[in-house]
């Protein structure tokens, strides 16, 4: 998703915005403790024996695409286990990402710049 590409999701479905965001993470108990409750329950995945996947977001790590250098493998390597998600947002110049990683229960939104694509998690209107 590449913020340009506003009708990637399904008639009846859209990107998150920031704010649609910020009510799931709220609704999971905060920042701190929101990336714990989206991850997978997939021990291929994560490797955090206690997660229970209890709302169903099953978020599994996954890279990014970075125009003019190609996909970014840090999403699995032997550092890091990253899920990075789009953040819809009118104004061009701001890119917002949601970062989940395997280090912490927090989630994190993160601004990338131009040229970033993220993976997507459309959302019924």
């Amino acid at each position: 998703y590449d913020h340009y590409n506003q009708n990637i999701c399904p008639d009846g479905w859209e990107v998150p915005t920031l704010k649609q965001w910020q009510v799931l993470i709220e609704f999971l108990g905060g920042e701190n403790v929101a990336g714990k409750m989206m991850k997978s329950n997939e021990k291929t995945y994560w490797p955090d024996e206690s997660l229970t996947n209890e709302f169903g977001f099953s978020a599994i790590p996954a890279g990014f695409f970075v125009k003019y250098k190609g996909y970014n493998s840090h999403h699995c390597d032997s550092l890091e286990l990253r899920a990075v998600f789009t953040v819809h947002s009118f104004n061009v110049a701001e890119r917002n990402g949601i970062w989940i990683n395997d280090k912490s229960d927090v989630i994190t939104r993160t601004d990338f710049g131009q040229g970033f694509y993220l993976s997507i998690r459309c959302i019924k209107k």
